[in-house]
């Protein structure tokens, strides 16, 4: 008798687990494949997605100001609006680091672009971020040439 009540316990004590288990993973909620401060575990698979967001958001930009002269102002410019950018990003933890310099780097300037460059109304913007390790960039590079006369 005592092994029979010892074997119903047992069976409604499994049955129970399961039960509990099953309500677990029904409720439970979907792993989420985008960047923020508090889900770190798959920076990997959103760094291109990231990657691709940014470089779109710096083409804009350089697109938008290509019109102007390829002179120091207008890189500087450029430069500002981008760092904008890239400040949101960092501070929404899309870029690591403990500083914006571990976390991106954005040049335009003479050693992005060559005098025939220039000439040809050509802007050349490189940008680096740091979406999976501060410091460990991916390097993005935005051209645009000014078709304007």
């Amino acid at each position: 008798m005592k092994f029979i009540l010892f074997f119903l316990f047992i069976a409604m004590h499994t049955a129970v687990a399961a039960q509990k288990k099953k309500e677990l993973l029904k409720d439970s909620t979907p792993v989420k494949t985008t960047l923020n401060k508090t889900s770190r575990g798959n920076k990997s698979v959103a760094a291109p997605s990231i990657a691709a967001t940014i470089e779109k958001e710096l083409t804009k930009i350089v697109a938008a100001n290509c019109h102007l002269a390829n002179t120091t102002a207008t890189w500087t410019k450029i430069k500002q609006e981008a760092d904008e950018v890239m400040m949101t990003h960092f501070q929404n933890g899309n870029l690591l680091g403990t500083s914006k310099e571990q976390a991106y780097f954005i040049r335009m300037d003479a050693t992005t672009m060559n005098a025939a460059d220039i000439a040809g109304k050509k802007m050349i913007l490189i940008a680096g971020i740091a979406p999976n390790k501060p410091a460990e960039f991916i390097q993005l590079r935005v051209e645009q040439i000014n078709t304007s006369n």
